[in-house]
């Protein structure tokens, strides 16, 4: 199993989740429960049409693939 890293921002009444490997999903929803949930289905809906038409897969970036595209990045490495 392989895991996407989640970009989370949280406002009072809002949370924003993007995945950088995907930059077409973007979800925004009432609770992080909510926006997770809607993430897990709009990958897995991704990757399902990819491989239905024979597209490859990219690989998950991990944080130090982040961190090597934006150093100023502040990821914890």
């Amino acid at each position: 199993m392989s895991w996407h890293l989640a970009v989370i921002s949280r406002r009072p009444d809002l949370v924003t989740l993007t995945l950088p490997d995907i930059p077409s999903i973007r979800i925004e929803a009432a609770t992080l429960e909510q926006a997770m949930e809607m993430a897990q289905r709009a990958l897995s809906d991704h990757l399902d049409a990819r491989g239905s038409l024979g597209r490859p897969v990219q690989k998950p970036l991990t944080l130090e693939d982040i961190a090597e595209h934006d150093p100023q990045s502040s990821y914890g490495l």
